[in-house]
C-alpha cells in the first residue's frame, strides 16, 4: 500500500470496485468511501 493524490471521484470508484471485489475488505474503506462521498458534495 502507498499514498498517492488522486481524483476525488476517482478514488471513490476505486474503493467501491475495491468493496465489491475483495474479501479481505473492512470497515475503514466503508468509512474513508463514505467521508469521500460528504466531501465530493460538498464541493459541488
Amino acid at each position: 500500500m502507498k499514498a498517492v493524490w488522486v481524483n476525488i471521484h476517482d478514488a471513490i470508484e476505486h474503493n467501491k470496485k475495491t468493496m465489491a471485489m475483495s474479501t479481505k475488505k473492512g470497515m475503514s474503506i466503508e468509512r474513508e468511501t463514505f467521508l469521500l462521498h460528504l466531501i465530493a458534495k460538498n464541493l459541488s
